[in-house]
């Protein structure tokens, strides 16, 4: 407090005795630099804190920080993200402002840091949901019925730019954890409810999305065929559209673990369930790519042939004011699938044959380049789980 008050400052000026080299040691109060010490050698403690379920807690541990922060007595590299976490917090809209007020701080001080730890701020929003709110939307619905995100007003004053709101997301993507689906599903609603307001954000990330699917496409489409092509399956991995495999024409059936042919290929051990549960992990990753791209055409009614013709490096195209079209307005829902079985012990196999189906059936689509606004990307055998959360407005 005598920091921020200017006291210490005062103090020091009426000491002749005190020469520079020690006035910028900072606050000459031994209590004052013992206790900061300690907790600075505490902050992962602190940190830890600002997840604890109690929301008084929160708050308290929370405005420690952005102390501590002022005084540079924390990294900002290492506080950031878990300043991004705190952005999700429901129950206390007094803890989100101050967070808000401590980031918007560091974005005038290091701009930079906010951008490069943005990836780290989306996993660390993710796990404070999961932990505190046992939730994994990062939507937030008011009671006027307004939607938005977790990072909405960072991302409308402009402290994270699209580009870099994009690149933290996507980069989710390749983290490898056993909540993987679930954080796809949590960055992938980030990116499809962002406010954009200006039409080359939602095209930067198409762009970028479709460079993704199409060099991550052909690459699980190669892994499935060299997994299937020893037991007979063939798959042309180079043009898949050729014709459907024998595995995809059963995985459409009512019960395609009770035919004959899955019984061959899996139950009798000759291919390994396991790698190709695997695969289908990260071909679910390229289908919610897809979703979020069908989702901003239709949601910013952005024609194909306006998404083929954008460039990044063109500055001035796509710089005009983007309209929401109304009809088009729905949540997003990433339908993440669900591997295990309903009793939570071995894997579902028809769950990860109707992935393999679906995902099959979009590369054939031209890896879903060829669609205005038609049929949704699905991923047919899941059950949408609960996106809505309430809170004050």
């Amino acid at each position: 407090a005598r920091v921020d008050s200017g006291e210490a400052a005062k103090a020091m000026a009426e000491k002749l005795s005190i020469t520079t080299s020690k006035k910028i040691c900072g606050d000459q109060d031994s209590d004052a630099s013992l206790v900061g010490s300690v907790l600075s050698q505490r902050s992962e403690q602190l940190y830890d804190f600002t997840r604890n379920k109690n929301a008084t807690v929160r708050y308290v541990s929370v405005d420690l920080i952005g102390q501590l922060l002022r005084q540079g007595l924390v990294n900002p590299m290492e506080t950031v993200p878990h300043l991004f976490a705190i952005l999700g917090d429901t129950q206390a809209p007094e803890t989100r402002e101050i967070a808000l007020q401590l980031l918007a701080r560091e974005s005038e001080k290091r701009p930079d840091v906010l951008r490069q730890r943005f990836r780290a701020g989306i996993i660390h929003a993710f796990e404070f949901q999961k932990h505190v709110f046992q939730n994994t939307s990062a939507l937030i619905q008011s009671k006027q019925g307004k939607i938005d995100t977790v990072f909405d007003r960072v991302f409308a004053d402009a402290y994270v730019p699209a580009e870099s709101s994009v690149m933290g997301c996507t980069r989710a993507f390749d983290k490898e954890s056993s909540n993987r689906l679930e954080l796809l599903g949590f960055a992938a609603q980030v990116l499809s409810h962002l406010p954009y307001s200006v039409a080359s954000d939602p095209l930067f990330i198409i762009h970028h999305i479709s460079q993704m699917t199409t060099l991550r496409g052909p690459q699980v489409m190669e892994r499935f065929a060299s997994l299937l092509r020893p037991h007979g399956i063939i798959i042309d991995e180079l043009d898949p559209s050729i014709s459907d495999d024998a595995l995809e024409k059963v995985a459409l059936t009512k019960a395609p673990s009770k035919t004959k042919l899955v019984s061959k290929l899996f139950k009798n051990g000759n291919c390994d369930l396991g790698t190709f549960s695997r695969i289908c992990l990260d071909a679910c990753a390229v289908l919610v790519l897809f979703q979020i791209k069908f989702h901003l055409k239709k949601m910013y009614n952005l024609s194909e042939i306006r998404c083929i013709e954008y460039t990044p490096e063109v500055k001035d195209r796509g710089s005009e004011k983007c309209f929401i079209n109304q009809d088009g307005r729905v949540l997003f829902d990433a339908k993440i699938a669900k591997f295990c079985r309903r009793n939570g012990v071995g894997i579902d196999i028809d769950a990860v044959l109707r992935l393999y189906a679906d995902f099959k059936k979009e590369m054939r689509n031209n890896e879903g380049l060829g669609k205005e606004h038609g049929e949704e990307p699905s991923i047919a055998h899941v059950q949408p789980e609960n996106q809505k959360r309430k809170r004050q407005a």
